[in-house]
């Protein structure tokens, strides 16, 4: 599925969440998936945007779309006594640069890509002079640049300045696929006879930014850049020049969003500040837009260990088109009913392989896990794949022993030992022992000898294979119990 980001970020050393717009698209794949549409509103500032496993890399790549952010415009009059017909620079509009990403790399904890959207420059005001050049934005390596702000109309002004002196319009942002249009430079000694200035548009995705509009009493913003058809978006429109807010001046207007330059101010009159001393329009903010395919991911086969109670922990293997990255597992047990399980922060190291536990398998018997979705960030496939995992009790494996006869014999008196297993499974294993030492080819559950002495001390180890689940395995016997025969002796008397 393809989607297109404007998500929220973390402003650099806080922690607070502002709104980022990288705007969210998805379109339907061959695989059938669902459109999404995700939007969020613009806000300056930095942080890093998690890639789901998988996107990024040779055949998946990610298409990335910046804008610059506008210049502010530039102030009509400072400091001047009185300043009559000043007018400040409009501010240059931002660029455009797209650029695909289609190595980032691979990291089991998910691969992240630093980014930032440029601020639009603050317009100019009589204390900080000049408009504010626009902020550059980048993602990973594409990068825009920012419109410059529009210079201030008169720093000192006076009778003898009329009409004379005006500010210079902030150059757009250039470079990248398509440049922002120049703010606009008004008055006699500018580009034109306009007694006001616009900011020049920010570029599109399809083309240029324009410069402001020349008019002789009217000076409307530049238009934004077109956009390539349907893909990425236009720039924003300049901001317009002239407010008919009083006779005496007015503020310069703000860029459009994205990326266009603002308006400069202007004053037909101002003495000493009576009449007010405008500002220029803001600059706007930048934007990004990212774009990625979600890989479909899938499981080719499920195995899981055998389960013991109390334990009741197992470890599920998945096997498939699993890239390394970090995922969440949704799945589903079925003794004792537990839906809608999830494993979360799950990392593939080696590609095509995930493992997690599953604990809760309490009850003996057959228990079904099943696999019903596997995500990594926003990437998400359903699956449909189980495995059947045993659940057995534990089990004491114990083996006693007893002789006959029993009790003091006569040396050469053959006895048989016998074998009785607890839990020895189906196909039990033994091994007799005389004092400690194992008797070659004494392997059945009965065991004769003939050549006893006194203090001889028979046991038997028993291996069982009656279930995973055993503990005292193997198991043999105790040597105190009936394992203990003592003989007569070898040239004692026997009676009968």
């Amino acid at each position: 599925m393809n989607k297109n980001y404007f998500t929220s970020i973390t402003p650099i050393k806080t922690i607070k969440t502002c709104c980022f717009l990288l705007v969210i698209f998805f379109s339907i794949s061959s695989y059938g998936q669902d459109v999404k549409n995700h939007l969020g509103t613009s806000s300056p500032g930095s942080g890093t945007l998690e890639i789901p496993a998988g996107v990024g890399m040779s055949g998946n790549s990610i298409k990335v779309q910046t804008w610059g952010a506008g210049g502010g415009g530039g102030p009509a009059a400072l400091l001047g006594l009185l300043n009559v017909l000043n007018v400040g620079g409009g501010g240059g509009g931002g660029a455009f640069h797209e650029g695909i990403l289609n190595n980032v790399g691979e990291d089991p904890d998910n691969v992240k890509i630093g980014y930032t959207i440029g601020a639009g420059g603050a317009g100019g005001t009589p204390t900080t002079i000049d408009g504010r050049n626009g902020g550059n934005s980048f993602f990973s390596t594409v990068s825009a640049n920012g419109g410059k702000g529009g210079a201030a109309g008169i720093l000192l002004g006076g009778i003898l300045n009329l009409y004379a002196s005006n500010g210079i319009g902030g150059q757009g942002g250039q470079g990248g696929s398509f440049s922002g249009g120049d703010g606009f430079t008004a008055g006699l000694l500018g580009q034109g006879l306009g007694l006001v200035s616009g900011g020049g548009g920010g570029a599109g995705s399809g083309g240029d930014g324009k410069g402001s509009n020349v008019d002789i009493l009217t000076q409307t913003g530049g238009a934004g850049g077109i956009a390539n058809g349907s893909d990425g978006g236009t720039g924003g429109k300049g901001g317009d020049g002239l407010t008919i807010s009083n006779l005496t001046h007015g503020n310069g207007l703000a860029g459009g969003f994205p990326a266009g330059g603002g308006g400069g101010s202007y004053t037909t009159l101002d003495l000493v500040g009576l009449f007010g001393r405008p500002k220029g329009g803001d600059g706007a903010n930048g934007q990004i837009k990212v774009t990625y395919t979600c890989p479909v991911y899938t499981v080719s086969n499920v195995t899981a260990d055998d389960v013991c109670v109390p334990i009741g922990t197992t470890v599920v293997t998945l096997n498939g088109f699993l890239p390394v990255g970090k995922y969440t597992v949704t799945y589903d047990v079925s003794s004792p009913s537990q839906p809608g399980l999830q494993a979360v922060d799950v990392k593939v190291t080696t590609a095509g392989t995930l493992k997690f536990t599953v604990s809760g398998l309490t009850v003996v018997g057959t228990s079904r896990i099943t696999i019903k979705n596997i995500t990594s960030v926003d990437c998400s496939t359903n699956i449909d794949e189980y495995v059947d995992v045993t659940v057995s009790p534990n089990l004491v494996a114990s083996v006693a022993i007893t002789a006959s006869p029993s009790g003091a014999i006569c040396y050469g008196t053959p006895v048989t030992f016998t074998a009785t297993p607890t839990n020895g499974g189906t196909a039990p294993v033994y091994q007799w022992r005389v004092n400690g030492v194992n008797v070659v080819g004494a392997n059945g559950i009965t065991y004769t000898n003939s050549e006893l002495i006194n203090g001889a001390v028979v046991s038997c180890v028993m291996t069982s294979n009656a279930t995973p689940c055993l503990t005292g395995n193997p198991a043999t016997s105790n040597p105190n119990y009936n394992g203990n025969i003592r003989t007569s002796g070898k040239f004692s008397y026997c009676l009968y």
